[in-house]
């Protein structure tokens, strides 16, 4: 017999009938619930050639589960990274506790894993590191995009997974070009528009101010700025005019 758990709403799952009268009789049923997934109370019942009936114990709390983990808001801190980076994962389970999370970089069927830690029946990790020798073996991707893995176990077995793109660059942008500026057009010049090879931080840059640079002679208000958009592959350094033209 069966219940939704907590209910105490009995109904019948099946009869086995012991046939050949064994003095012991052993037996099993596989037993997929109609109601589908949820979480349930079993009692068996055993009555003797007598007519007498007696009850087993109740299991209760048996957990029917056959959908797997959602493993979801998988990203790779910072991105793109030029150091050991740090994992953001969730991985949930509507009816079972995760029991175990692993991750793989650029390999599907998480051939040789890597396990992630598991608290409280969910992996919820905002700081966990990858690729630190300290804490798993993997090797350090290479320069390039990679594809991050993330898989996730629950407590009956199923298994989920999801993925997301990160970038590895530790090469640092080149100088493509440095063209003098003309702002107003009076034959003077008061800027250098440097072009690079990759995007620039703008973030890092203490826009306004020289910021480390200076231009040799009688001249002011050096400053650094961005180029047309936020976090493009040009700079701008402007100062005052010279005396002569083109200077």
């Amino acid at each position: 017999y069966y219940s939704v758990s907590g209910e105490d709403d009995w109904s019948e799952i099946t009869q086995i009938t012991n046939d050949s009268l064994d003095e012991t009789f052993n037996w099993n049923y596989s037993w997929e619930p109609e109601d589908g997934e949820g979480t349930y109370d079993i009692m068996v019942e055993a009555t003797d050639t007598a007519g007498n009936t007696e009850s087993s114990p109740t299991v209760i709390d048996v957990t029917y589960d056959v959908t797997e983990p959602s493993v979801s808001g998988i990203s790779i801190s910072p991105d793109p990274t030029n150091h050991p980076p740090s994992i953001l994962a969730l991985a949930v389970d509507l009816l079972s506790r995760i029991a175990s999370a692993i991750f793989q970089v650029d390999d599907e069927t998480f051939s040789v894993p890597i396990d992630l830690p598991v608290q409280d029946g969910v992996f919820d990790s905002l700081s966990e590191y990858l690729f630190i020798d300290e804490y798993n073996t993997m090797p350090y991707p290479g320069e390039g995009i990679h594809d991050l893995y993330v898989g996730a176990f629950d407590a009956a077995g199923n298994f989920g997974y999801n993925s997301a793109q990160f970038t590895v660059d530790t090469t640092a942008p080149t100088l493509e070009s440095a063209e003098t500026q003309d702002a107003d057009s009076d034959g003077y010049i008061d800027g250098i528009k440097l072009t690079f090879s990759e995007d620039i931080d703008d973030s890092l840059l203490d826009v306004g101010n020289s910021d480390g640079w200076d231009v040799d002679g009688d001249y002011e208000g050096e400053a650094i700025g961005t180029g047309e958009n936020d976090n493009d592959n040009v700079l701008l350094l402007t100062f005052s005019e010279g005396a002569d033209f083109d200077t």
